[in-house]
């Protein structure tokens, strides 16, 4: 379950990647036929580039939280939860150790 949600994830990165490539590709057309100035071309290049860069990171800290939340859900441990209590055991192991 967690592989599709993963893989619909970067779908979504590549659908946006996509887009950018199109968006490049239709500002040089206009650029081209003489409808931006290479400038202004430049300058929405860079603003759709920056979007598409805020969109990229709010869809992964989306998609973070929503893969949290689905664990959460199915009572997985998260991998800081097992560290903590491995860690934990480690340090109750060498007290009992050293008991003996």
């Amino acid at each position: 379950m967690i592989e599709v949600l993963r893989k619909a994830m970067l779908a979504g990165i590549g659908a946006l990647t996509l887009t950018e490539a199109k968006a490049r590709s239709i500002v040089d057309e206009l650029v081209e036929h003489g409808k931006l100035s290479k400038e202004e071309g430049e300058g929405l290049v860079e603003e759709l580039l920056a979007k598409a860069a805020v969109s990229r990171k709010e869809l992964e800290q989306k998609t973070t939280e929503f893969l949290k939340e689905g664990l959460k859900k199915m009572d997985l441990v998260m991998r800081s939860e097992f560290d903590e209590l491995k860690a934990r055991v480690a340090l109750l192991e060498e007290k009992l150790t050293k008991e003996k």
